[in-house]
């Protein structure tokens, strides 16, 4: 189903009578590549004003071997794309795409707007990962990075309940897995312990609660990685690791594995992966 199609299909959904309480499922297949859209998304960006992402060229010196492993062969590399003038059309592209895509969000969102539901229902916008533009050398996703694990998370509550909720941006860190939990509660289902992940209701009501827990993320080779605070903890299947302070480097670009300073922020790390089969709540990080 192509995006206009999607958006088409759950406007004419919220146009329905529904006498029970109602679960519409909306997905877009975009910015996903190929990034075609039609040429007035693209004319809504001046491509010499177009900021490029943050790039190193010797970005990739101190990342282990396993680490390089995750770029995929089947991606563009950004030197490639400096050498041939294609890093901003390729940027471009991609912000074409995310405002086609948000356009089409705006619709369906409209139309629930406009119907009899908009008082009591809850909205989720999320993506299933991020992207590289460029950062580490690549234009793709399935890395253990941020720029690759980190996705949009927006969580409207029913309209009808506003003043319940504290609106506006939380800078806490979840995961998605912390979205069935939170609906369950939301929608004033039973909870199921058989799930991971914990409500993030508490933050959508005061969204500077303290939430001393992390994110994490995994792929299918062995490898993992945390988002703990400040930190982005990686471990390869290999045994190999990195390790990163987003709050003096942002870009991830100096690891600092090899550095007996974070000796301690390691340790903790691995300490939660151990205990992360136990219930979620359990253990948060001291």
């Amino acid at each position: 189903m192509s995006v206009i199609e999607a958006a088409d299909w759950a406007r004419d959904r919220l146009k329905e009578e529904h006498e029970e309480p109602f679960f519409l499922m909306v997905g877009f297949l975009r910015p996903h590549v190929p990034w075609y859209v039609p040429a007035r998304y693209y004319e809504m960006y001046q491509p010499n004003s177009i900021e490029l992402p943050p790039y190193r060229e010797n970005d990739l010196d101190d990342v282990p071997e396993a680490g390089k492993k995750t770029l995929n062969d089947g991606y563009p590399r950004t030197d490639w794309a400096k050498e041939n003038d294609q890093w901003r059309d390729m940027v471009h592209a991609y912000l074409a795409s995310i405002s086609f895509v948000d356009k089409k969000i705006g619709q369906v969102l409209d139309a629930l707007d406009a119907s009899p539901y908009s008082d009591n229902t809850v909205v989720v916008l999320w993506s299933d990962h991020g992207y590289h533009l460029g950062e580490k050398n690549t234009f793709q996703k399935h890395t253990l990075w941020e720029r690759s694990a980190k996705a949009p998370l927006i969580i409207k509550p029913p309209t009808g309940e506003r003043e319940n909720f504290d609106l506006g941006r939380c800078v806490r860190i979840v995961g998605l897995v912390d979205l069935y939990p939170t609906l369950v509660v939301l929608c004033g289902l039973p909870a199921n312990d058989r799930v991971s992940g914990r409500s993030l209701v508490p933050l959508l009501k005061h969204r500077k609660t303290e939430w001393d827990y992390p994110a994490l993320t995994y792929r299918k080779e062995g490898g993992k990685s945390i988002q703990y605070r400040d930190y982005r903890y990686i471990e390869y299947g290999d045994g190999s690791i990195e390790l990163y302070d987003h709050k003096e480097d942002p870009n991830e670009w100096t690891n600092q594995a090899g550095n007996p300073e974070f000796a301690k922020v390691i340790e903790q790390m691995q300490e939660q992966f151990a205990n992360s089969h136990l219930e979620a709540g359990e253990t948060p990080l001291q």
